[in-house]
C-alpha cells in the first residue's frame, strides 16, 4: 500500500518551507518516531521499516510555476549515508534528515535520514515538491459527497456516494456528470440522489457515471467489487420507489417513519442494474459496510433501529436488544434464494447432534454436520426438488425429498431410528 510522504514541502528560493507539515523543518516527521530502517525501491518510492512491516511513500515530483507554466523538474528521495556522497551528487539534496533507528531500539544507526535530491532550477521561483500523482473534481453545482472508493483489477476507479446536484440534460438546472449508456443518467428527486462512477487510473477520463434512487432521499456509504468487476453499494433510502430487480430478496419499502437499507449490484460498465433489494424493517436502517468472499457471497453490516429487522433461524442473535443495534446480514445472492432448515431427531424427539446431512438437487451437491441441536442449514437454493441423506453411526440412514418453491424457506425434520 502506497502512502503520501512523510512531508510535501515547497522550495522558495533558496530555502525550504513546509507547506503540511506544522512546526516547520526542526520538527521530527513522522518516519523519525518508528522508523528501523529506510530505502529507495526501484519504482523511485521511498520504503520506512517500521514494527508493523514497511511503509511505502509515492515517488515525489517536483516543478515550477513560471509566467503561468508548469516546468517540471527532475526529484527523487535520497537516503541519506554521508556528506561527501551528498557533495559528489549531481542533484541538490533538499531537506535532508538525520533520523535515528525505532526510539525503543538499544541500537542507533547514525546514517538513517532521508531527503530530496532535485536537478538545477530557477530559484526566484517557489520549487514545489508533492507527491500528488492526480487529482480531480467530480461533481456539480450543488453538495456532493464521496464515501466509498474501489479499485479494479485493471486499476479503474470507482466511487459513490450522494449528491444533490441533478444533470443539466435532463433537468436544465444542475449539472452532476453522467455518461450516455449508464444505468440511469437522471435525477430522480428528494434531497439526494446515489452516484456510482468510474474513472481511469490515471484519473483523467470518466468511464462511466450513474445516478440510482428514487422519488424520496438515498445515502451511499460502501461499495465492493467482486471477482468479475460487478459493483456492490450499499446505504439507505427513504423511497417506495428505490429501483428493485425481480426475484431479489425483498422487492417492497419496509419502514414506516425511515430509511430502508438498499443493495444494489451493478455490472462493470455502470450500464445495467444486475440485482437490487431492501433490507430493513420499520424504523431506520442503514448499510455501513460491504465485503465479498473467495465465493462471492456478499456481506453487509450497519445500523437497524428496528425491532422487526429480518433474522435468521440458527443466528446468533435473533432478538432486538436496543435502540439501536448492529445487523451483520450474508447474501449468497441478492436475488432471493431458498433455505432448508433441517432438524435430525431419534423417535424420541432427541436432537441428534453430528449427523452427516448431505443434499443433492439442482445442480447442487454438499453436505455438512448438525449441531448441539440437531441443526442444519443450507441456504441459497433454487427452486426444485432435493433429496436429503442422513447419517450417523449410531443410527440408520435415513432419506427424505423435498420439493422448494422459489424464494421458499422449509423446515424439515428427519427421524433416525437406532441401530438394532
Amino acid at each position: 500500500m502506497a502512502y503520501s510522504p512523510p512531508e510535501s514541502p515547497f522550495i522558495k528560493g533558496g530555502g525550504i518551507n513546509n507547506s503540511s507539515y506544522k512546526g516547520g523543518t526542526d520538527e521530527k516527521s513522522p518516519l523519525e518516531k518508528g522508523a528501523r530502517g529506510l530505502w529507495v525501491n526501484e519504482h523511485g518510492a521511498l520504503v520506512a521499516e517500521t514494527e508493523l512491516g514497511p511503509l511505502k511513500f509515492t515517488k515525489p515530483i517536483a516543478y515550477q510555476e513560471i509566467n503561468g507554466k508548469r516546468v517540471d523538474v527532475s526529484v527523487e528521495y535520497r537516503v541519506e549515508s554521508s556528506a561527501a556522497e551528498n557533495k559528489s551528487s549531481k542533484h541538490k539534496t533538499c531537506n535532508s534528515k538525520r533520523m535515528s533507528t525505532n526510539p525503543n531500539s538499544e541500537i542507533e544507526n547514525p546514517k538513517l535520514g532521508y531527503g530530496f535530491m532535485v536537478a538545477s532550477y530557477d530559484k526566484s521561483h517557489d520549487l514545489i515538491i508533492d507527491p500528488l500523482l492526480a487529482s480531480t473534481y467530480l461533481g456539480g453545482t450543488s453538495r456532493d459527497d464521496a464515501n466509498a472508493i474501489a479499485i479494479d483489477a485493471s486499476g479503474n476507479v470507482y466511487v459513490t456516494g450522494q449528491t444533490s446536484s441533478s444533470d443539466s440534460r435532463t433537468q436544465n438546472t444542475l449539472d452532476f456528470p453522467t455518461t450516455i449508456g449508464a444505468y440511469d443518467i437522471s435525477f430522480n428527486g428528494g434531497d439526494h440522489d446515489v452516484f456510482v462512477s468510474k474513472l481511469d487510473g490515471s484519473l483523467s477520463s470518466l468511464y462511466a457515471s450513474t445516478f440510482l434512487g428514487g422519488s424520496d432521499e438515498e445515502l451511499s456509504y460502501a461499495m465492493a467489487l467482486d471477482a468479475s468487476g460487478n459493483v456492490y453499494v450499499t446505504g439507505t433510502t427513504a423511497s417506495s420507489d428505490f429501483p428493485t430487480t425481480s426475484g431479489a430478496y425483498d422487492t417492497s419499502f419496509n419502514s414506516s417513519d425511515g430509511g430502508d437499507v438498499f443493495v444494489s449490484k451493478l455490472d462493470g460498465s455502470l450500464s445495467t442494474l444486475s440485482a437490487s433489494t431492501y433490507l430493513g424493517g420499520y424504523s431506520y436502517d442503514y448499510g455501513l459496510a460491504l465485503a465479498i468472499d473467495d465465493s462471492d457471497k456478499l456481506y453487509v453490516t450497519g445500523m437497524t433501529t428496528s425491532s422487526d429487522f429480518p433474522t435468521t433461524k440458527g443466528a446468533r442473535d435473533t432478538s432486538y436488544n436496543h435502540k439501536a443495534d448492529v445487523f451483520v446480514v450474508k447474501f449468497d445472492s441478492l436475488n432471493k434464494k431458498g433455505m432448508l432448515y433441517v432438524f435430525v431427531i431419534d423417535v424420541f424427539g432427541k436432537p441428534i447432534e453430528s449427523a452427516k446431512v448431505t443434499l443433492r438437487g439442482q445442480k447442487v451437491k454438499t453436505e455438512n454436520t448438525t449441531d448441539q441441536i440437531g441443526f442444519l442449514a443450507f441456504e441459497g437454493l433454487d427452486a426444485g426438488t432435493y433429496k436429503i441423506t442422513v447419517k450417523n453411526l449410531k443410527y440408520k440412514t435415513a432419506r427424505k425429498a423435498v420439493k422448494l418453491n422459489k424464494g421458499e424457506e422449509k423446515e424439515v425434520v428427519i427421524t433416525m431410528n437406532a441401530k438394532d
